[in-house]
């Protein structure tokens, strides 16, 4: 079992109405394995209208409040082996996924 260490290079230019970011698995459930920002987004929305993470096959690992932040290190752990991340910022109205970068594949050792 390992923590999970992600970085990223940017932010949003404007932060002003971003609340936080959001960093989920997206390979918490046998339904949750997905690559595309389009894929997350469909998710994420459907979260905001009241479904939970887990029935969209998302598992919350960690929610940023400090908007400059370019890496997280949580406290969550997961089995050795192949895992889809994504990033999104949040605000009252929902959240936004930025492009297809914003979901990566990383390997936890």
């Amino acid at each position: 079992m390992a923590n999970i260490n992600i970085s990223w290079t940017t932010n949003p230019a404007d932060t002003s109405d971003i609340t936080s970011y959001e960093v989920y698995v997206c390979d918490a459930t046998a339904n949750g394995h997905f690559t595309t920002a389009a894929q997350l987004q469909t998710k994420l929305d459907a979260i905001q209208g009241g479904s939970s993470a887990g029935a969209q096959g998302l598992e919350l690992i960690e929610s940023i409040t400090d908007l400059t932040a370019l890496s997280t290190t949580s406290p969550k752990t997961l089995t050795t082996g192949s895992y889809h991340f994504g990033i999104a910022a949040k605000n009252q109205a929902g959240f936004k996924v930025l492009n297809d970068t914003s979901v990566t594949a990383l390997a936890v050792a």
